[in-house]
């Protein structure tokens, strides 16, 4: 956050009602709340588990073994292992596996604030209490949003440097005559290409539970 945005979050904080919390909570109302919560992510959880656990699959778009060694003739990495050669594969291939971990980021921020709106009225009709803590909250990603927009624009770019660094060594460590026997072995253990992957999806699921936990914070703890 810079001064701007931390200025511009103690106003926001100083307009917020500061009222104590009511003696009662509608109990089954805030039971409800968490629930809806829960399910939403486990939902979306339980989608992103399907889409890694299967990589390969048609709709996620990425090559097979035998597409990536095709690429490999065609570029010329193959003949040269290093140089442009190299470097026009590693592009080449990246493309679809960052298409691909940007598209899980990306549903996941919108499915996050999509939930949020749908749960604001029911988050202030549980009380002041509920509805303090929920405009805070607002106040808080508002005043931050730049801040983690360039944090998130780090994540592919990162994924992006270690796939780039392993598919080059891998390249270097086929034999002279590789064939696409040789790049079948990348998708399997202990090749690099599985690795790579887990990774893409660490960083998916690390998306997914930080907004998860700030939603569930927001409905307040699990019964």
């Amino acid at each position: 956050m810079d001064l701007r945005g931390s200025v511009d979050l103690a106003r926001q904080l100083a307009t917020i009602d500061r009222s104590p919390a009511p003696p009662s909570v509608d109990v089954d109302a805030a039971t409800r709340l968490r629930a809806t919560v829960r399910s939403r992510f486990s939902e979306l959880a339980a989608s992103v588990e399907r889409t890694f656990s299967e990589p390969f699959q048609r709709r996620n778009k990425l090559p097979s073994p035998a597409q990536i060694h095709a690429t490999l003739e065609q570029t010329g990495a193959l003949s040269t292992r290093i140089g442009r050669p190299v470097a026009a594969a590693v592009d080449t291939l990246w493309a679809p596996f960052g298409e691909l971990y940007a598209l899980w980021i990306d549903r996941i921020g919108y499915e996050a604030r999509v939930l949020r709106a749908e749960i604001t009225p029911d988050l202030h009709a549980l009380g002041p209490a509920a509805a303090r803590l929920e405009r805070l909250d607002a106040a808080l990603l508002g005043a931050t949003a730049k801040g983690r927009l360039e944090l998130q624009n780090r994540l592919i770019p990162g994924l992006a440097r270690s796939f780039a660094r392993t598919l080059s060594s891998a390249i270097g460590s086929l034999p002279a005559a590789a064939t696409p026997a040789h790049v079948d072995a990348w998708a399997v253990s202990p090749g690099w290409l599985r690795p790579e992957i887990a990774r893409g999806h660490a960083v998916v699921a690390a998306v997914l539970g930080h907004e998860r936990g700030r939603l569930e914070g927001l409905v307040g703890p699990t019964r």
